[in-house]
């Protein structure tokens, strides 16, 4: 089977799509975090810078400007105890001052502009520090004007550190406020770019789970419906499986399992047909008839001969047609059972065509050019025959499968009804003389009757009698005696026409009955066997065997079949008292005169002489 992507991979490679797509979406949807995590964490901080640099240069302006008013309330005023107080309040404030300018320096010195603020502060401070330094130690003698000149001075330097810092806070706010909109900004992006990546996503994995749904499930429900189909019996329906995967091979799988269960359902029924055929088979050529069609039926271009073994086992027949002209028949003149090799080996025997190098070769289909298959019908551990196919072509395991449970089958039949006729052939055969005996005798005279009667045509019947028979018995004893009633046998199975019938009906007496003949023709024919059984010569009898004759025919003396037969014995009674060894015929009554001048003369008129060869091969006068 050719094997192409499997199903596995296909499922495989889909799930690996979209693996890979959830991969993907994820390592972008993760960038979009992170570079807006970044943002907020940038934005975040600038913010906390502007609000830290806001907070010192907060801190730094008031203190800066704590310390220009209290140098100015130091300079104005002449108390001595507020001046006290206020030089304990201004060494903390420098202390504070100096913290923020260090602080401010360090915030701001990547940035030129606000550091040049800072510097520009810090001079500021530098001066005012100045001032308090010196004034503090001069301001109990400085008159009025000299106090508005330090205050004057006071504000001069804090007026930079109020613009300054003013700058300083719009700078910073602008600088929030940017960050925070390019923050907000790239944070809106960042928020659209991954709704559309998930968007994007759960579409393309709707998809994907659609060309799964579609690639695979219908597939699977087909080949699920099918399966319940072949289980309920619809086998002709098929799936007609194309691809590659392993769905295309399970439905081939269930194809060729509805083909085998097809196959085996319609085995079945030819067989079940045969095994009726056969019940119905009246005899044992029905049933080799019934046999050869069946196998010519099932095996195609198939040649069915069946061999039979005869009863005393010494040859083997053909009971199917045979070509004169073929192998076949030639093998089978004066084969014997040992010459088939399936009935020698009690095994079947297979042969492909042209095989001549085979170390046993069979007697009798040794020589057929075809493939040649020879199952044995055995029976209880005997054969009696075999049945012979040749066909062209080589024997598959189906051909043989056949041959064999139709040779198993049909072997008991066969051997039944081969028994059933051998009964019956010896019910009605006398196994004396191999004729028919009384009861066959009386159904034939009745049947050979009744056709005399429909036909309008004659039917003689002769009655014959050995003459001194029971002298024979007594003085040379029974054995001879059965010699001369077999020979006598003999002679009436000679001397009569296919279409006569001979049978002894007991003792030394037999019955002829001899179909559209004539009385004369009749007495013809007795006077042969008389002149016939008088020339015999039996081992052990010195004296001449001589036989009478009583003939009676219908319609000349009797109607039917019990009186035809008590005609020819009365007239055999009278052949006995007019001296033996002779032909008598009955005497009409009135009743059969008037029956014979009724019926067609013309068609007993015609009386030809009798001769022994017309006897054997022609008709009787």
């Amino acid at each position: 089977m050719t094997r192409g992507p499997r199903i596995r991979l296909r499922i495989s490679a889909r799930f690996v799509v979209v693996l890979g797509l959830l991969v993907l979406a994820t390592g972008v949807l993760g960038g979009v975090a992170l570079v807006g995590l970044a943002d907020l964490r940038d934005s975040n901080a600038g913010l906390r810078d502007a609000v830290t640099q806001s907070t010192i240069n907060g801190d730094l302006r008031g203190d800066l400007t704590l310390l220009g008013a209290q140098l100015q309330t130091y300079v104005s005023t002449t108390d001595r105890s507020l001046r006290r107080a206020l030089r304990s309040e201004v060494e903390p404030n420098i202390v504070n001052v100096e913290n923020g300018l260090t602080s401010t320096r360090r915030a701001y010195r990547d940035e030129p502009i606000e550091l040049r603020i800072t510097l520009r502060m810090e001079r500021a401070y530098r001066h005012l520090l100045a001032i308090w330094r010196g004034e503090a130690a001069l301001a109990a003698g400085r008159g009025q004007a000299e106090s508005q000149r330090v205050v004057g001075r006071v504000d001069e330097l804090l007026d930079p550190i109020v613009e300054g810092g003013e700058e300083m806070q719009r700078r910073s706010a602008r600088a929030a406020n940017t960050a925070g909109a390019a923050a907000a900004g790239r944070y809106r992006s960042a928020r659209d770019l991954i709704v559309q990546a998930l968007g994007g996503l759960l579409l393309a994995s709707v998809l994907l789970a659609v060309w799964l749904r579609r690639s695979v499930v219908p597939r699977a429900r087909r080949y699920a419906q099918f399966a319940s189909r072949v289980s309920s019996g619809d086998l002709n329906a098929r799936l007609d499986a194309r691809g590659s995967d392993e769905l295309d091979d399970l439905g081939r799988s269930l194809d060729a399992l509805a083909d085998a269960q097809q196959t085996a359902e319609r085995y079945s029924r030819t067989q079940t047909e045969l095994n009726d055929a056969l019940q119905v088979a009246g005899s044992e050529e029905d049933a080799h008839l019934v046999l050869t069609s069946h196998l010519e039926r099932s095996i195609p271009s198939s040649c069915v001969v069946v061999l039979n073994r005869n009863n005393s086992a010494d040859r083997l027949e053909a009971r199917s047609p045979v070509d004169p002209d073929s192998p076949l028949a030639a093998g089978l003149v004066g084969a014997g059972p040992r010459d088939c090799l399936a009935v020698r080996l009690t095994r079947p025997y297979r042969r492909a065509g042209g095989d001549r190098e085979a170390l046993m070769c069979c007697g009798v289909c040794g020589q057929i050019p075809a493939a040649v298959a020879c199952d044995p019908l055995l029976v209880s551990g005997e054969v009696i025959g075999s049945v012979l196919v040749t066909t062209p072509d080589l024997f598959v395991d189906a051909d043989d499968t056949r041959l064999l449970d139709t040779v198993v089958q049909c072997a008991p039949v066969l051997a039944n009804l081969r028994n059933l006729a051998i009964a019956e052939l010896r019910a009605a055969t006398d196994s004396l003389t191999g004729l028919p005996n009384a009861r066959n005798v009386r159904d034939t005279v009745k049947r050979m009757a009744a056709h005399a009667g429909r036909t309008g045509e004659p039917l003689a019947v002769a009655m014959l009698d050995l003459d001194h028979f029971k002298q024979i018995n007594d003085t040379l004893g029974h054995g001879r005696g059965d010699d001369v009633l077999a020979a006598v046998g003999a002679v009436l199975r000679d001397q009569l026409r296919a279409s006569d019938f001979a049978g002894r009906m007991g003792g030394e007496e037999f019955v002829m009955l001899l179909p559209s003949t004539s009385r004369d023709g009749a007495v013809t024919a007795g006077q042969t066997i008389c002149k016939a059984v008088a020339a015999l010569r039996i081992p052990g009898v010195e004296r001449q065997i001589t036989i009478s004759v009583g003939v009676g025919v219908i319609p000349e003396h009797a109607g039917d079949a019990d009186g035809v037969l008590r005609a020819a014995d009365r007239a055999l009674y009278a052949a006995k008292e007019h001296g033996r060894n002779r032909v008598e015929v009955a005497v009409a009554s009135e009743a059969a005169l008037a029956r014979t001048a009724s019926a067609n003369v013309g068609q007993i008129s015609a009386e030809e002489p009798y001769s022994s060869e017309r006897g054997r091969n022609g008709g009787w006068p």
